[in-house]
């Protein structure tokens, strides 16, 4: 290969920067890119390639020493298939063309790093992806996590209402269980990620010498509000302009200071406030702290319904969905987790499909909240763990699905309906028979929308 096939570039690589050819085949990408997570690695803007960092003269040593080779991280493996009726031929390794092989695999398992002389150049434009690996959380995390929401001043207990399937109109094979989270503090379920990422706030924010920053559409900017102005500390809001105006007013009611900008300004008008004012950035969903918050969800739906077929969360960055869907998966293996996304702002199934997290500024949504420009990293690892399938709703769907809850007596806002109009409108599949939970994740939504939404 010659010349450059990455868009932008500039530069040939250093010499201790390798780049390796990935496969077309998804799933085996996929485990190789697991095999890879361990080291310092980037995808450049070939989708083909990816960029490997070795330190000093590790390649060299790693295709030299054949013990250091047997104790070195698995690295990635290209498969050519060899027929049945004979062996896999020998190969030499070749200084000039930079190879090593593994000894522990097979023949026909090859690590084939481009030769330095027909590296393409590195681009300088920005990567898509960080290059360390993300940490996911554990049941310790989630034990720890559990225990600081429920006795944080700002989370309730919501109640889960029992075989429902006929008061909400729902196929009478279905055993339905909904959980409303649209009761818990400021009407919605973000006060839990919140609480405990507030336990975890640096000291600086603590002391009053830092103030904090977020950027939300309303649910998280609002319970992010309150908070602060119970605990005193300054708060700023970036809100996209298609957020509905009351959301601001109510912010700014709790004393926090709102800045409306375009969903894809979003990200860099935080940063930039970031740089110039010293500010800490309480990320909204891609936050550790947040993600194992979240979880406790999970682990009320398990002590309320201990051995659940089927759980329905709706995603928007995907905290709320990688929370629940590990406290889930790590208690009870054989539930399945589904994600619900609107179809035209469905950044965490584009991230899945191309398998890594993706962003999007062309999302738009009658669901405000599950419209964030991109999916989060961190989510987007626990829910490639934890999460079976994410399936798509229309518009029309989630409009149906609020006017089906409030004929039935919840209101409940677009955003918090997703999961439902996904069970409502038979998305999900072999549901006959199940014990199904949905999630109901928020009720905020003011007369005058829901008046503009049943004129739809």
């Amino acid at each position: 290969m010659t010349g450059c096939s990455a868009v932008g570039c500039k530069s040939r690589p250093e010499k201790n920067v390798r780049l390796f050819r990935f496969p077309s085949d998804k799933s085996r990408r996929k485990l190789w890119e697991v095999k890879l997570s361990r080291l310092n690695w980037k995808p450049t803007n070939n989708s083909r390639l990816c960029e490997v960092h070795f330190e000093n003269d590790q390649f060299e040593r790693l295709r030299t020493d054949r013990k250091l080779r047997r104790d070195a991280i698995p690295t990635l493996f290209s498969h050519r298939p060899v027929p049945k009726h004979r062996k896999p031929p020998k190969r030499r390794i070749n200084n000039d063309e930079q190879k090593f092989r593994c000894p522990e695999r097979s023949l026909s398992d090859h690590t084939y790093w481009l030769p330095l002389s027909k590296q393409p150049a590195i681009s300088t434009q920005k990567k898509t992806m960080d290059s360390k690996p993300c940490t996911l959380i554990t049941k310790e995390d989630l034990k720890i996590a559990y225990d600081v929401v429920q006795q944080s001043f700002l989370c309730v207990r919501t109640p889960t209402i029992h075989h429902c399937q006929q008061a909400f109109g729902i196929e009478a094979t279905i055993d339905l269980h909904l959980k409303l989270e649209s009761s818990q503090t400021t009407g919605s379920f973000k006060v839990r990620g919140l609480a405990n990422q507030l336990a975890n706030l640096p000291q600086a924010v603590s002391k009053g010498e830092c103030h904090v920053i977020t950027m939300s559409a309303g649910n998280y900017g609002k319970a992010l509000s309150y908070a602060a102005n119970k605990l005193g500390i300054p708060v700023t809001v970036v809100m996209p302009e298609t957020a509905p105006d009351n959301r601001a007013i109510l912010m700014r009611g709790y004393g926090s200071k709102v800045e409306r900008v375009d969903v894809s300004e979003l990200q860099s008008k935080v940063d930039e406030l970031v740089a110039e004012k010293g500010m800490h950035f309480c990320h909204p969903f891609d936050d550790l702290h947040l993600i194992a918050g979240h979880g406790s969800l999970g682990l009320e739906i398990l002590e309320d319904l201990p051995s659940p077929d089927i759980v329905l969360v709706c995603c928007g960055g995907g905290g709320l969905l990688a929370g629940t869907a590990a406290a889930i998966k790590l208690h009870c293996k054989s539930c399945r987790v589904y994600g619900v996304e609107p179809e035209t702002a469905c950044a965490m199934y584009q991230s899945r499909e191309k398998g890594v997290a993706v962003t999007d500024h062309n999302c738009h949504s009658i669901a405000a909240g599950l419209s964030p420009p991109y999916a989060g990293k961190i989510c987007f690892a626990h829910i490639t763990k934890f999460v079976d399938e994410m399936l798509l709703v229309t518009d029309s769907e989630i409009i149906s699905a609020v006017k089906h809850l409030y004929n039935a007596g919840l209101k409940v806002e677009p955003s918090g309906a997703a999961a439902f109009a996904a069970l409502m409108h038979h998305r999900v599949p072999d549901v006959s028979g199940k014990k199904v939970v949905v999630v109901i994740t928020g009720g905020n939504v003011s007369p005058a929308e829901l008046v503009d939404i049943f004129e739809l």
